[in-house]
């Protein structure tokens, strides 16, 4: 919280974002209508900016490393900017400042596993380190590592913009799309049997759905219907025992 308080100062005393088509931002955003590739993962719209971003996430999940193995960015990180840039377009709010975000949002994690307790906080750091380096303006790093604070359903705290909330939105979105990553991280990094990864799991997908915006459950409700309806089957045997007759 007291990351978060200090960032958000810092917000408050810098400009609101400049149009991305506008000087002095024009060149460092200016969209690329071809369909570049990432290793595969297509990006039908996005920025120089973000295509940098996205090489240095995507490389970082391929590291020996990244505990989490490569399937954080194929079964989650790439989820969460699918769902950002929706979620963007319907609020509306900057794609791009979502997008970049997105991508960022567990980079502390992926690049050292003891940061991940405070991976938002960690994260929002190196977003700025990243940013600056491509001389990213000051106003839009600020909305980036506002983003990256705020995103974990586990912490609550404030969205305090569009974008935020279109990052939030996405990171429990995602859960929905790629329900096997997360048996894969209550067998293989939990070490749960059964029965606990199931409860575990619904739980988690439960907590998703109570945290995302009126927007966002509108987009996902089918899919957390029918997580509940695969997830709920595991609760009763078919073959439950009658009591003994005395």
């Amino acid at each position: 919280m007291v990351g978060q308080e200090k960032h958000a100062e810092k917000f408050r005393e810098v400009p609101r974002m400049k149009d991305p088509d506008h000087e002095p931002s024009k060149k460092l955003f200016h969209r690329v209508q071809s369909h570049p590739k990432v290793n595969g993962a297509e990006y039908r719209e996005h920025s120089v900016l973000a295509g940098e971003i996205a090489q240095i996430v995507e490389k970082a999940c391929r590291e020996s490393t990244n505990c989490f193995g490569y399937s954080a960015w194929t079964h989650h990180i790439l989820l969460v900017v699918k769902y950002a840039k929706l979620m963007a377009g319907k609020l509306p709010a900057d794609e791009e400042i979502a997008e970049i975000a997105a991508l960022l949002h567990d980079y502390a994690s992926v690049k050292d596993p003891s940061l991940y307790e405070d991976h938002h906080i960690h994260g929002a750091e190196l977003a700025e380190k990243i940013l600056r380096q491509r001389n990213c303006p000051p106003d839009r790093i600020e909305h980036v590592k506002l983003c990256i604070l705020s995103h974990r359903g586990s912490k609550p705290l404030k969205k305090l913009t569009k974008e935020a909330i279109c990052v939030a939105d996405a990171d429990s979105m995602a859960h929905f799309d790629s329900i096997s990553s997360l048996f894969y991280l209550a067998f293989c990094r939990h070490k749960k049997n059964i029965d606990e990864a199931n409860d575990w799991i619904m739980q988690k997908l439960e907590r998703s759905w109570n945290k995302l915006s009126p927007e966002a459950k509108d987009i996902i409700k089918d899919k957390y219907k029918a997580s509940r309806l695969l997830l709920s089957g595991n609760e009763q045997s078919f073959y439950s025992l009658s009591p003994e007759k005395s």
